[in-house]
């Protein structure tokens, strides 16, 4: 655990219930490195709830990511549900939470928030903290690190860089982006003949009497944007 929380000044702000029951957000991350069948582990973080009472949180761990399209995090089975109960100590005013628990399994993600809590809490109208009515939990300082000490694992780095390069604010099942195409403007080619009886007999100036006709054509024309005009003949 460390020392202190850092008074919400860089809080990761979780949302745990919607007083409207519009939506149920979930969060997700990847672990920097995997999560291991067996082994034993320590999850300590500060909370703070803005005087809202506080019931739980579930935290999931699974080895697909939850964007994946078809993957419901909702049909997920919490392995921790965090509760008063795993509460430590209080530090001005947040709660230092710590959980020693083993892991069922290998894991590369995890989701929390609630997950299938909502029945369980009793939350008002007036607990919403926004106009769409959600109560959230702010966290701070969390940890989650195998009781005993190990070198990190080698795809640390990657997963990091991984972690990094997904900046999108909201996500639904989010993949690799790859690079928007961008269309090449098409050009047409095209020819425009006019015909000699335009002209004077044997001649390249054009009969007076077909200029009204010509300036409809080059009307026309301007409505183009024209790169580029050879004339033959």
């Amino acid at each position: 655990m460390a020392a202190k929380p850092l008074l919400g000044n860089n809080a990761f702000l979780l949302p745990i219930y919607d007083v409207n029951n519009k939506q149920k957000p979930l969060v997700y991350t990847m672990l920097l490195c995997p999560l291991k069948a067996g082994k034993q582990y320590k999850l300590s973080f500060y909370l703070y709830t803005a005087e809202r009472h506080f019931y739980s949180i579930d935290f999931a761990f699974v080895n697909k990511s939850p964007v994946t399209v078809g993957f419901d995090p909702y049909a997920a089975v919490p392995d921790l549900k965090i509760s008063g109960a795993d509460i430590v100590a209080t530090v001005k005013g947040w709660s230092a939470v710590e959980r020693i628990f083993t892991a069922t399994k290998d894991a590369r993600f995890l989701i929390l928030g609630n997950i299938n809590s909502h029945a369980d809490m009793r939350y008002r109208q007036s607990d919403g903290m926004n106009r769409a009515g959600l109560v959230s939990y702010f966290l701070d300082e969390m940890l989650l690190q195998p009781i005993i000490p190990e070198s990190p694992c080698s795809q640390l780095e990657a997963n990091r860089e991984l972690m990094h390069a997904q900046d999108l604010r909201h996500t639904e099942y989010a993949v690799a982006e790859e690079p928007i195409p961008i269309d090449t403007p098409g050009i047409l080619m095209d020819t425009l003949t006019l015909p000699a009886v335009l002209f004077k007999t044997g001649s390249a100036v054009i009969d007076p009497r077909f200029t009204n006709l010509l300036d409809s054509v080059i009307a026309s024309l301007s409505r183009y944007q024209i790169k580029s005009l050879e004339v033959i003949g």
